[in-house]
This record gives structure tokens, C-alpha cells and sequence, in this order.
């Protein structure tokens, strides 16, 4: 038995000279439980609270288990000369969506496999829309759990499309986020993502679906009972 720990320490060693990063191990489990690997499908809601007119009166933004019940506009759009002749500059999010509590309060995260999702993008008359050169990009962040509260870098995520076709719901825009290695068997809470959207459009408005179109699956270590 002492020779398997040995053998896999040495070829860990080689990989980690191959690759020239290490990457880090699940924390120390308590006893009589070990670190299992896992996913959690976190989703991109919108809410809306709609006045008498059939307006929103308010908007809230939010990453959590359960999709919301509106998809808003108003997303960074041109018209082709707007764009033509935008002023270049720092970029303003379209919106920040940080965790709610239906989320667990702390992950540990696992780097083997990236963090895979999608943005629906739609636009007016239920998803009718003719533009070019959309982008949309997601930048995740998470905080450190431990003295300090340190922010963490998760990844950005940019995806671009040079033609976009009309039909509905939309555009669909997958996307990778592949964390550093060293972040593994991080512990990270306060999960928080900003989401841009431009583009040149005709008949669209840059309308972000927060009613189930839009998620992010997240790798982590949860905790089961050793067998």
C-alpha cells in the first residue's frame, strides 16, 4: 500500500514539470467524509415588477437557482452609423448579477473541467432580429473565504458573431470560463458576474433572456460520507 502514494507522487511530479503549473488540492475533509466532485446549474435571472401600465417599475438582476420572469432590453446597441462613429473607452456592464441565498454559501471550486454556459440574446416581435458583429462577454469573480475577503479572478468570456439571423427566442451565445489551476480546492463565496452586450442591430434591443435561456454550469468539490 505505501508504494501506490509513491507512484502517483512521482508521476504527479512529471506532470506538474510538463505543464509548469501545479494545481492545488480539495482543503482537508472532516473526518468521515471525502471531496466528491459535482456541478451546479446557476442561472442568469432577470425579475421584473411591472406597474399598471405593463412596464417594469423596477429591475433586479441575480445568479441563483431559479430563472426569473423577464427578458429587458435596453442593452448597449447601435444603429450602424452610432457605431460606427462610437466613442471608444472603458465599457459599462449591462448589468451586474451578483449570488442570492438559494446558492450554497461557500463552493469549493474544481478547475478540471471549465465553467460552460450560454446568453440568449433576443430582440423585438418575440425574437425577430437582423445585425452584425454582436459580442457578448461575461466576467465572473468570487471572493476568497478566509482573512481578507481576497477577490478572485474566475475568467472572462468574450463571443462574437459577425451575422445575426432573425428567429426566435433569439441568439443563443455559448461560452467557456476555464479558472486557473492553482484555484483548485479554492473556497470562494459572494459569486457576482457582469454581462456586456453591443452590437449593430436592426428590429432588436439587445433584450437579455432571464427566464431560463441564460446559465452557467459551475465544477466544484462537495462533501459525501466516505464509504
Amino acid at each position: 500500500m505505501r508504494r501506490v502514494p509513491l507512484f502517483v507522487s512521482v508521476i504527479v511530479a512529471a506532470t506538474m514539470l510538463g505543464a509548469g503549473t501545479a494545481a492545488a488540492a480539495p482543503p482537508e475533509p472532516p473526518e468521515g467524509f471525502e471531496y466528491a466532485s459535482a456541478s451546479e446549474r446557476v442561472m442568469i435571472g432577470i425579475g421584473c415588477v411591472q406597474s399598471d401600465a405593463g412596464t417594469c417599475d423596477s429591475t433586479s438582476y441575480w445568479l441563483g437557482q431559479q430563472a426569473g420572469d423577464s427578458s429587458v432590453g435596453n442593452a448597449l446597441t447601435f444603429t450602424p452609423a452610432e457605431y460606427l462613429f462610437a466613442a471608444t473607452g472603458e465599457e459599462a456592464p449591462f448589468a451586474t448579477f451578483p449570488a442570492d441565498d438559494s446558492l450554497e454559501p461557500e463552493y469549493v471550486l474544481r478547475t478540471d473541467q471549465p465553467i460552460s454556459g450560454q446568453v440568449q440574446v433576443g430582440g423585438w416581435a418575440g425574437g425577430a432580429e437582423v445585425g452584425a458583429d454582436a459580442t457578448v462577454k461575461v466576467v465572473l469573480r468570487a471572493t476568497r473565504v478566509g482573512p481578507g475577503f481576497n477577490l478572485v479572478d474566475l475568467g472572462t468570456a468574450t463571443v462574437n458573431k459577425q451575422v445575426v439571423t432573425p428567429g426566435a427566442p433569439g441568439q443563443t451565445y455559448a461560452f467557456q470560463i476555464s479558472p486557473a489551476a492553482d484555484l483548485d480546492g479554492v473556497k470562494i463565496q459572494n459569486l457576482e458576474m457582469d454581462l456586456y452586450f453591443r452590437g449593430v442591430h436592426v428590429l432588436q434591443n439587445g433584450f437579455i433572456n432571464g427566464e431560463g435561456g441564460s446559465w452557467f454550469d459551475l465544477p466544484y468539490y462537495h462533501l459525501v460520507p466516505t464509504q
